[in-house]
């Protein structure tokens, strides 16, 4: 079964093209790596993918659904994010940033406590949600990214990961 489909989707900034006809399904269950040079338009494909930017042609379907048509169907409520830039708010504790954003996603105050309790544990970083975000490693910062992109249990994880070594990024 398909689950993703990106179909012939191109963008360019200031008449610089970005990403040109670019064309690839994901199947449900799979885990697939976007690889390449920077500049080859991994992070522009995927801020597309997840509908924090529009493609100027072609488009993205998940299971046949437009994400244009998202405000009828959520699909971006499937989606969970960790983009390579990793906002994060450093002046709030770890916990309040993972409520803080449990909040965006709708959770009620039981559904936070509960998935702050997984996704801690999940990442590792139980003995670090009393501590301020400014004050973790890179390492821990970047698990607390992971943290709130798992919170609500999303059918779809995009991490936009510099790997640093192959300078790719991976899409599962």
């Amino acid at each position: 079964m398909q689950m993703i489909k990106v179909a012939a989707v191109s963008k360019a900034y200031h008449g610089k093209t970005a990403v040109e006809g670019i064309t690839f399904s994901v199947e449900a269950g799979h885990v697939i790596g976007l690889l390449g040079p920077n500049g080859a338009g991994k992070t522009t494909t995927m801020s597309i993918m997840t509908g924090m930017m529009p493609p100027d042609s072609g488009e993205v379907l998940f299971d046949g659904v437009a994400l244009s048509a998202d405000s009828e169907y959520g699909i971006k409520a499937k989606i969970g994010f960790l983009s390579e830039a990793n906002p994060l708010y450093d002046e709030m504790l770890v916990e309040e940033y993972l409520e803080h954003m449990a909040g965006l996603r709708g959770m009620d105050k039981q559904q936070r406590a509960t998935a702050i309790t997984r996704v801690a544990k999940e990442t590792g970083i139980e003995d670090k949600l009393r501590q301020p975000i400014e004050e973790l490693s890179k390492g821990y910062k970047q698990r607390v990214g992971l943290a709130q992109a798992i919170l609500h249990e999303p059918e779809i994880l995009i991490l936009d990961e510099n790997t640093e070594e192959n300078n790719g990024t991976i899409v599962s």
